[in-house]
């Protein structure tokens, strides 16, 4: 388990794309700020597979959080600039094998 957060802490600062909705689409672009499944932020912890990441750019407002970590915020466009818990199984990150 210890090797696994380890391997996840590579994302920290990373650009992100963030999934949602069905089907699943890119609702938003970010950058990874935590992924210790410990890290409380509201009213949740992360937990195990979920990253924190702060949005940058909202692109579907109405896009429903997997995980809202207060009561009154339940879409990207009521978070709109500010950290979200997203898994990270959602998230794409940009290929760094695209120098054609």
């Amino acid at each position: 388990m210890f090797s696994f957060q380890l391997e996840n802490t590579y994302y920290i600062g990373k650009d992100c794309e963030l999934r949602g909705g069905w089907p699943l689409e890119l609702v938003a672009r970010g950058v990874v700020q935590d992924v210790d499944p410990n890290t409380e932020y509201g009213e949740r912890t992360l937990e195990e597979g979920n990253f924190k990441v702060y949005v940058q750019v909202v692109r579907r407002a109405d896009a429903i959080l997997p995980f809202p970590h207060n009561a009154w915020q339940k879409t990207l466009g009521q978070v709109v600039q500010r950290a979200v818990i997203w898994p990270k199984e959602f998230l794409v990150f940009a290929s760094h094998s695209s120098s054609s």
